[in-house]
C-alpha cells in the first residue's frame, strides 16, 4: 500500500500538486474499489515486465513512465525536506525572539507588585519601545535572508513579539483596572507597537496569503478601545454608585439641621453636590475621546440621581411643616412686672433744663 501511495502521488504530481493530493486522499478514503483495481493493473505490469520478449513501444511507455516517477519520487523528497527545515526556521525565529524579549525584560524592566503605577506605567512604556525596535530590526536585518527558506519569517517575528508583550499587558490591566492617566497611556503605547506588527505581518500575508492564514488567526488583538470603552463604563459605575450612596444615606441618617449659619443648608445636600460636581469635573478630565451617546448616559443617570433626593426631600413635608411653631400667648396683669418693665422702657430718660427756659 505505501508503494502504491508513492506511485500515485507521482503520477499526480502536477503544476496544481496540493490539488492532485487532495483529490487523491478522498480517493484513498473513499473508493476502496479503486483501490482493488488499481492493484490488479500494478500486478499485470509486473507480470508483464518479466516476460523476455516484450513489446518495444510497451518497454519504451514504461521506461518513461518509470523515469518520471524517479523524478518525482525525488522532486517529493527534496519538497519533505525542505517543509522539515521550513519548520526549524519557524522555530528559530520563535525561540530566538522570545529569548531577546525575555533578556529585554531582565535588564532593569521586569515589573512586580512591589513598584508604584507610575513606575510600571513608565517600565511597560519602555518595553514597548523597545519590543517595536525589535521587530523593525529583525525584519531588516535578518527576515530578508531567512525568507529563503520561510516565506513568512517577518509574520512569524511580529506574532511572536505581539504575543509576549500582550501577556504583559494583560496581566497590567488585569490588576490595574481602575481608568487613570498612566493606564490611558499604556494603552496608547500598546496601540501604537500593535499597528507596527500587524503591518509586518499584513505585507508578508499579501505575498503568501495561503501559508500567512494560520499565522494571522495567531494573532489575538489588543483591542485598545474596546478596553478603555470597558475601563471607562466601570469608572461611571463605581462613580454614580458613590452618588447613589449619598442619597441613601441621607434617607437613612439625614437630621436635617443646617450645617452652619453661613451654610443653612443640610449635610447632605452639600455632600451630594459636591460628589456630583467632582464625578463630572474627572469625567471630563479624562483624556480620551468620549462619545456623545455615552456623555449623554452620563448626565441622564447624574439626573435621575438629583431627582430622587429632590423627590425625597420634597415628600418630607409641606413648606409651613418647616417654620418652627410659636409659643402660645398669655395675658398680664396691669401690675404684673412684665408691664412695669415695659412702661419704663418707654419713658424717656431725663435731661438737663435750658437756663432760658426756667427765666433766668
Amino acid at each position: 500500500m505505501a508503494v502504491y501511495i508513492r506511485i500515485h502521488q507521482c503520477i499526480f504530481h502536477g503544476h496544481d500538486r496540493d490539488m492532485c493530493m487532495d483529490k487523491f486522499n478522498c480517493w484513498v478514503k473513499f473508493e476502496n474499489d479503486l483501490l482493488c483495481a488499481t492493484l490488479t493493473m500494478l500486478s499485470e505490469v509486473a507480470s508483464d515486465a518479466k516476460k523476455v520478449k516484450r513489446d518495444p513501444i510497451y518497454a519504451n511507455m514504461l521506461s518513461a513512465m518509470l523515469n518520471s516517477i524517479k523524478k518525482s519520487v525525488i522532486a517529493i523528497e527534496n519538497y519533505d525536506e525542505c517543509s522539515t527545515f521550513t519548520k526549524k526556521v519557524d522555530h528559530y525565529i520563535r525561540s530566538s525572539l522570545r529569548s531577546a524579549f525575555a533578556k529585554m525584560l531582565d535588564n532593569g524592566n521586569s515589573i512586580n507588585e512591589s513598584i508604584t503605577l507610575q513606575e510600571k506605567k513608565e517600565k511597560l512604556i519602555q518595553i514597548a519601545k523597545g519590543t517595536e525596535e525589535l521587530a523593525l530590526r529583525e525584519q531588516s536585518m535578518f527576515s530578508s535572508v531567512l525568507k529563503k527558506w520561510h516565506p513568512i519569517s517577518a509574520g512569524i517575528a511580529a506574532v511572536t513579539l505581539h504575543t509576549c508583550y500582550g501577556n504583559l499587558l494583560k496581566k497590567f490591566i488585569t490588576k490595574n483596572s481602575t481608568i487613570c492617566s498612566e493606564t490611558l497611556a499604556v494603552l496608547q503605547q500598546a496601540d501604537k507597537l500593535e499597528k507596527v506588527l500587524v503591518n509586518m505581518v499584513v505585507e508578508d500575508y499579501v505575498a503568501c496569503k495561503d501559508i500567512a492564514k494560520p499565522v494571522v488567526r495567531e494573532m489575538v488583538r489588543y483591542d485598545v478601545d474596546s478596553i478603555v470603552l470597558r475601563l471607562l463604563r466601570q469608572w461611571i459605575q463605581e462613580s454614580l454608585k458613590t452618588t447613589k450612596d449619598v442619597v441613601h444615606t441621607a434617607k437613612e441618617t439625614e437630621t436635617w439641621n443646617p450645617t452652619s449659619k453661613s451654610e443653612p443648608y443640610a449635610h447632605s445636600a452639600l455632600e451630594l453636590t459636591r460628589q456630583t460636581k467632582d464625578a463630572i469635573d474627572t469625567f471630563f478630565k479624562i483624556p480620551i475621546g468620549v462619545s456623545e451617546d455615552l456623555i449623554r448616559e452620563f448626565a441622564n443617570a447624574i439626573e435621575d440621581i438629583l431627582h430622587d433626593y429632590i423627590n425625597f426631600v420634597a415628600s418630607c413635608g409641606s413648606k409651613q411643616s418647616y417654620v418652627p411653631t410659636l409659643p402660645h400667648l398669655t395675658r398680664c396683669g396691669c401690675d404684673s412686672t412684665f408691664i412695669k418693665l415695659w412702661r419704663m422702657a418707654a419713658t424717656p430718660p431725663c435731661s438737663v433744663a435750658n437756663p432760658s427756659e426756667v427765666g433766668f
